[in-house]
């Protein structure tokens, strides 16, 4: 477990620490570097991968139906739990968190240190999936009932990387040529989203600051970095899926608290301060739990 912390874990908390240390020693605009990763650096990445390594349609349909069955599966445990602790108050706040993990910023990187190439394409199909869920249901929690569905169907389409997801399986499902000059810039700008993201949200750590909801974040940090995995493992065990694509959805989906929540939680004000605290909370854990997730999964799988 030692060696996994090494050579997976480390890699990753020495970039978020770089990014960290450079926030609190200079003044950084984080929403403008988090909106330049997602909306350049992430669709170039994505098309780079879906153009080259597609996806067997039948794997993607699995996969898809893990990650909706696991979102439902959570999202009611998550109900159950707080209710059970009388913590109904901050319930929809709390299934921001519990129901959306940090694919991209963490995902990302971690797979590549710990799977390389080979799984890192899923790894972008998973981060896809989980941009519409959160673009789905993440706005639907957030807006309550004020939800307007046309309008985020609009959003949805018009995020660059819904995008940059339907050029690249255009490209790789039907073998279009791409010439290199066109291909390898492309490549190389996408392939910056690794440590950008990593730098990103060691900045964003550096803004965080807990708040004063000890048993609610508790509880949601939980389940997302201890119940979440557990949960998917579940899921992928009963759908049948090979290892590779297994350890994936494993992994990915018991990372922190997706930061994009805490934005969203700002905008539509539902209780930024208890959502930004259980990201805090879960990415710093997630650096020990991880090293357990990612032992256990090399040991079943």
């Amino acid at each position: 477990m030692l060696l996994l912390f090494w050579n997976v874990v480390l890699p990753v908390l020495v970039i978020v620490a770089a990014g960290y240390a450079y926030r609190r020693a200079y003044a950084v605009d984080t929403v403008a570097l988090a909106r330049f990763s997602s909306q350049l650096l992430s669709p170039f990445l994505i098309f780079a991968y879906l153009a080259k390594s597609p996806i067997p349609v039948d794997l993607a349909g699995a996969m898809a139906l893990a990650l909706l069955l696991f979102t439902a599966l959570l999202a009611a445990i998550t109900v159950a739990l707080f209710r059970l602790f009388r913590l109904e108050a901050l319930l929809r706040p709390a299934l921001m968190t519990t129901l959306f993990p940090n694919t991209g910023n963490y995902g990302l990187p971690l797979i590549l240190f710990a799977y390389g190439d080979g799984a890192f394409s899923l790894a972008i199909f998973v981060v896809v999936l989980n941009f519409i869920l959160m673009y789905t249901v993440g706005i639907a929690l957030a807006a309550g009932r004020g939800t307007s569905w046309p309008a985020t169907i609009r959003q949805i389409l018009a995020l660059p990387t819904t995008v940059a997801t339907g050029l690249g399986l255009i490209f790789g499902l039907f073998h279009l040529p791409l010439p290199d000059a066109l291909y390898q810039p492309i490549r190389l700008v996408g392939d910056a989203m690794v440590p950008v993201a990593l730098l990103i949200l060691g900045m964003q750590l550096a803004e965080a600051r807990p708040a004063a909801y000890a048993r609610a974040t508790a509880l949601a940090s939980a389940i997302r970095l201890v119940l979440s995995p557990v949960v998917m493992a579940a899921v992928v065990f009963a759908l049948g899926l090979s290892p590779l694509p297994a350890k994936v959805l494993i992994v990915q989906n018991a990372t922190s608290a997706a930061v994009i929540m805490t934005m969203m939680a700002a905008e539509y004000r539902v209780q930024p301060d208890y959502v930004a605290s259980v990201t805090l909370v879960t990415t710093l854990l997630s650096f020990f739990s991880l090293t357990a997730v990612l032992y256990a999964v090399d040991l079943v799988f």
